[in-house]
C-alpha cells in the first residue's frame, strides 16, 4: 500500500519539524513517497559549497515520531550523524 496524500503531507511537515532541531545552517528537503519507506533527500550549506544526502526513512516510524519522543530522539541521531557535514547554526 502506497503512502496516503494526507501521510504524505504530515510526513514533510514531520520531516521538516526534525530538520529544524537539528539547528542546521542551510537546507532544502524532499520527502519522496514509497510503500513501506520514504526516500528523504536534503541538500545543505557546507563548509565548501553544498553537501546532498539521500537516505530511506520508514514511514511508520517518521509518522509516529510526532508522538512519540524516544523514536523522535532516535531519527534526530541518526540524521544528525547523516548530516554530519552540514553548518549548524
Amino acid at each position: 500500500m502506497n503512502i496516503s496524500t494526507t501521510d504524505l503531507a504530515r510526513g514533510r511537515e514531520i520531516a521538516g519539524r526534525l530538520l529544524d532541531a537539528l539547528g542546521i545552517e542551510a537546507y532544502l528537503y524532499e520527502l519522496e513517497p514509497g510503500k513501506a519507506v520514504c526516500q528523504m533527500r536534503v541538500e545543505c550549506a557546507a563548509a565548501d559549497g553544498w553537501k546532498r544526502c539521500t537516505w530511506d526513512v520508514a514511514t511508520d516510524e517518521l509518522l509516529a515520531s510526532n508522538e512519540d519522543a524516544g523514536l523522535r530522539e532516535r531519527l534526530l541521531k541518526s540524521w544528525s550523524d547523516r548530516l554530519d557535514g552540514c553548518k549548524r547554526r
